[in-house]
């Protein structure tokens, strides 16, 4: 189903949350709206997920996945 944005004008699809031109917040209920976002269960998991990124070493980032740095 198409919908008109209420700031901007243009008609876009119902699957969007917010307006791909400006980015406003669809006013109308969106039933159609999923976010389909897998997220890492386990360490290995968000280690892979990292690789699959292409994320820069932990060396640059100071992110460090699986290893226990406190104090």
């Amino acid at each position: 189903m198409k919908i008109k944005c209420k700031k901007c004008g243009i008609i876009y699809d119902d699957s969007y949350y917010f307006c791909p031109n400006c980015g406003e917040k669809s006013n109308d209920v969106n039933y159609n709206y999923t976010k389909n976002i897998s997220k890492p269960k386990t360490i290995e998991e968000l280690k892979e997920w990292y690789i699959q990124k292409n994320l820069p070493d932990e060396n640059v980032t100071r992110f460090f996945i699986g290893k226990n740095y406190s104090t």
